[in-house]
């Protein structure tokens, strides 16, 4: 136990220092290379986000509960098998699933988006963003929580400092394109995770695919829960943007960082009870699943609580720290945190399932929690706002929270 709480302060430790130095580093890319730049930067991360989302469908989670049980078992050379698979499926799925894309969006919606971005780019970005997610899915599998938040955070936001300020030194400031600059960082990072986990590769036996990316219809029910994420937490400041100015959507956009602190230990928490409880249900011991679902959802309800509190003093204060006018947001904020107090049950009801194999439930109640969603969309954006986006997502989080509740408890593996 003092073990576990030595391994939890140290990834809290080590994802606070990467928030902090993932906010320096955007700042300082817009003061090194100017805000036009800096955004072609963030809609390619953007662009890549979501077609990982479509690409990866799940794997990861498939591969933490794998290597988990395996581990667990003795069998630690599957990871090396795993991982080496991983490389070369991963090109195969982003290639499909990005020149499918690109060929929709060419012929049926013309958003030019490809010819903008760069075909390659995109593709390389997926690719080497989805080997980088599962491999780091083979450590959370083997409960290397600090090595995954070590090199998922600050090792990769200094990498690309360091290559950001040797490159100015070589090249002219003006000439350097960032989305390249972004592709090399993630490229080392891919080295070095892979020499980390698995060491120099000797033989490729790769493992069936169906072990990393599930039956196809399991793969479809990951790519839908990804994409009902989307429609929670990001869809709202697309059709904010519709109805206000610019600089309200950045304000509410700024407030929605600030409620993500909220979540900040859930997370953690979520991350790190999968491989337990992958192992504990491959055992058939269902009392120890109780006993950890029910210890990790009252630890992130009472931290998202009191952080919340928190927010609801210091709020106003950090809006009208970044700008003065940023305190419109201030309603907005307070709903969503709110929003984000029973998310922090959803992210634990998530992982639990999840390791379960229960993700068609997962997927039944966050598609019925959205239908309220993107009706108050639609409805309440136009008439209030930002505070009618915080209360969208507020009622489609108290929908999905209390339906989570009422659907683990029938499955008759948890008493709260």
């Amino acid at each position: 136990m003092r073990k576990i709480n030595l391994i939890f302060v140290k990834s809290a430790l080590i994802r606070g220092g990467s928030a902090l130095l993932s906010l320096y580093l955007q700042i300082w890319i817009v003061g090194q290379f100017g805000g036009s730049k800096y955004g072609d930067l963030v809609l390619f991360l953007t662009v890549c986000s979501f077609f990982l989302i479509i690409s990866k469908g799940g794997a990861d989670q498939n591969i933490v509960r794998m290597i988990a049980i395996a581990e667990n078992k003795g069998n630690s050379c599957l990871v090396n098998r795993v991982a080496r698979s991983v490389v070369i499926y991963s090109i195969v799925s982003c290639f499909l699933t990005v020149s499918i894309s690109s060929f929709v969006d060419y012929w049926f919606f013309s958003s030019q988006l490809f010819l903008k971005i760069g075909f390659l780019k995109v593709f390389l970005g997926v690719v080497l963003m989805f080997s980088i997610n599962l491999l780091l899915a083979c450590m959370r599998g083997q409960g290397k929580f600090i090595a995954v938040d070590f090199f998922d955070g600050i090792f990769k936001n200094v990498l690309f400092i360091a290559i950001s300020l040797f490159a100015s030194v070589v090249f002219v400031v003006s000439a350097l394109d960032l989305i390249y600059l972004q592709l090399f960082v993630f490229f080392i990072q891919l080295i070095i995770v892979l020499k980390v986990l698995i060491g120099i590769a000797r033989e490729w036996t790769l493992v069936n695919y169906k072990l990393v990316f599930g039956e196809v219809i399991d793969h479809m029910y990951f790519i839908m829960i990804g994409l009902l994420g989307f429609v929670y937490f990001q869809f709202d400041t697309y059709v904010l943007a519709f109805y206000v100015t610019s600089f309200e959507v950045g304000a509410y956009n700024m407030a929605c960082n600030f409620v993500r602190l909220i979540i900040f230990i859930p997370l953690i928490v979520a991350a790190q009870i999968q491989p337990k409880i992958a192992i504990a249900f491959n055992s058939g011991d269902f009392l120890e699943v109780n006993r950890i679902t029910v210890r990790s959802t009252m630890l992130s309800l009472g931290v998202a609580t009191i952080a919340y509190g928190f927010l609801f003093l210091l709020g106003r204060l950090a809006l009208r720290f970044v700008d003065e006018g940023f305190v419109i947001s201030e309603q907005a904020l307070l709903i969503l945190g709110v929003a984000h107090i029973f998310n922090s049950y959803v992210l634990v009801s998530n992982s639990v399932l999840i390791m379960l194999k229960r993700q068609k439930v997962v997927f039944a109640v966050q598609f019925f929690g959205a239908i309220p969603v993107v009706i108050g969309y639609y409805f309440l954006i136009p008439k209030y706002g930002q505070s009618g986006a915080g209360l969208s997502v507020l009622f489609g989080m108290l929908i999905v929270c209390l339906t989570y509740f009422f659907a683990i408890f029938k499955m008759g593996r948890v008493r709260f």
